[in-house]
């Protein structure tokens, strides 16, 4: 525990979030002031329509690069073979758990380390 800490790896202490509640609280209150209208408006179709399904209902602090992976190849196949929605999920997610990690909510982000799905 004194390793994760000197290295940063511990998360802050309190009530966990789950990756839906935290995209949504980033969606509203930390990515709405600083964007354009429509990537606003593009965040928040990502976080409402896919991402809180399936990889929202886990703990902030669980998702592993798998589970992205995971997901990225069911959405592909559910939107016939289409890979740009997927991408574009996979880089919000990747936006708003790298401000998760900045904040000290997680240690690292598990979207960063999954393979992005191919264009």
């Amino acid at each position: 525990m004194e390793r994760a800490r000197d290295a940063k790896k511990l998360r802050k202490p309190g009530s966990s979030w789950t990756v839906q509640s935290r995209l949504e609280h980033w969606v509203e209150n930390i990515a709405e002031p600083y964007v354009s209208e429509n990537t606003y408006d593009s965040y928040g179709v990502d976080v409402r329509v896919h991402l809180a399904a399936a990889p929202g209902a886990h703990r902030l602090d669980r998702p592993e690069p798998e589970h992205l992976e995971r997901f990225h190849r069911r959405m592909q196949v559910q939107d016939s073979g289409s890979s740009a929605a997927a991408c574009h999920v996979h880089r919000t997610i990747r936006v708003a758990l790298g401000e998760a990690v900045r904040r000290g909510h997680v240690p690292t982000n598990a979207a960063e380390i999954a393979k992005a799905p191919r264009l």
